[in-house]
């Protein structure tokens, strides 16, 4: 699945937080540090796997939990149109 940055987005870092606003609606997002660093580098097109295996030499978590829980929040930021499919 190859996924892009949905549009009218702007986002920035402020402290360990990401936020992304949807510019056309004026919505409002506030990332965590995990989830800003999934979206920061799913923005500068790395793949889901690769993302994964970073992660995993991160955090000290189950591959298959961090792998299940990536994939329902890319789930979730698709839903809200943060990102969408390219297919």
């Amino acid at each position: 699945m190859n996924l892009k940055i949905g549009e009218n987005l702007s986002w920035e870092k402020i402290e360990d937080e990401l936020v992304i606003f949807k510019l056309d609606t004026g919505s409002y997002y506030r990332l965590n540090k995990t989830g800003g660093f999934v979206f920061s580098r799913l923005s500068s097109g790395m793949s889901i796997s690769k993302i994964i295996e970073d992660m995993d030499k991160l955090y000290d978590k189950d591959i298959d939990t961090m792998t299940s829980d990536t994939n329902s929040f890319i789930q979730e930021l698709i839903s809200e149109g943060l990102l969408t499919k390219d297919e």
